[in-house]
């Protein structure tokens, strides 16, 4: 008997870190996100390419040009200030959706966003492109809010954390790679082909469309377990822990930090000379 129960307890420790407390693994899912967190990093940096780029195209000064991060991280903020109003009034959205709807609706908007870009660059609309751009960070803010807590919870508790840093881990490679891969797309491959200005964005943000909408697919037709529905309250609920408050300004002076950073490297790599 308790030879048994020994056992047990070394089979339930372990485990797969993506198998739940019921014996169902989430492996497939799990690899869905990491290829969300993906994308996800990949887009974010690679929109600062659009710095230099739109200042060419436009003949814009460095102030107008950076209104590309404004619309973009703004539209972070406004979301989810939104989301949170909406918390507030008539409770989480998410509880209503699910975090699976949430992730498919967030894909959407940024699918909606990246198409824009196509209209933008034909009109050789600027304010136009600063809307695409408001739209997919809408698409992200609502991501940022349905993914990030969907990966800690499948699988067991113990092993949350790892799963978040892991897909997180996958969102820092988009981030390292975007820059380069923007940065030889819109200023070698399409200068090597001809196209210049603004519609060097076009074929980009046209595979960030097909991939979004593809993602969301996948999401919206996969066998992916539907966490969320249940109970639904208004108020300031969350604010009552205080670890919720003092996690807001880390965040806050991370992003504000990080931000510049992809900047300036889109900046420098605009200025190489082309070896094409």
């Amino acid at each position: 008997m308790g030879h048994e129960a020994t056992n047990s307890a070394v089979k339930m420790h372990e485990a797969p870190t993506t198998r739940a407390s019921n014996g169902q693994t989430y492996r497939g899912p799990f690899a869905i996100m990491t290829v969300l967190f993906f994308m996800w990093g990949f887009m974010t940096v690679f929109n600062d390419i659009l710095i230099p780029r739109f200042k060419d195209a436009f003949t814009l000064d460095y102030f107008h040009a950076m209104l590309v991060q404004f619309a973009f991280f703004g539209a972070y903020f406004i979301g989810s200030l939104l989301y949170f109003a909406i918390s507030v009034v008539i409770g989480d959205p998410i509880a209503r959706l699910g975090y699976k709807n949430g992730v498919v609706i967030g894909l959407l908007i940024s699918a909606a966003g990246s198409a824009l870009f196509w209209p933008a660059a034909s009109s050789l609309s600027y304010p136009l492109f600063l809307a695409a751009l408001f739209v997919v960070g809408l698409g992200f803010a609502m991501l940022q809010i349905a993914a990030n807590p969907y990966v800690t919870i499948l699988g067991p508790e113990r092993t949350a954390s790892s799963r978040l840093n892991l897909a997180q881990a996958f969102n820092s490679l988009g981030t390292t790679l975007g820059p380069w891969v923007g940065g030889y797309l819109i200023f070698q491959y399409f200068a090597r082909t001809g196209v210049h200005g603004a519609d060097s964005v076009k074929m980009p943000y046209l595979a960030f469309c097909l991939v979004f909408a593809l993602l969301a697919a996948i999401f919206f037709f996969a066998h992916l377990p539907q966490i969320g529905e249940g109970k639904i309250e208004a108020g300031f609920a969350a604010l009552k822990y205080p670890h919720v408050a003092l996690g807001s300004s880390p965040s806050f002076f991370t992003s504000a930090a990080r931000s510049p950073s992809g900047v300036r490297s889109s900046v420098f790599l605009a200025r190489r000379p082309s070896r094409v």
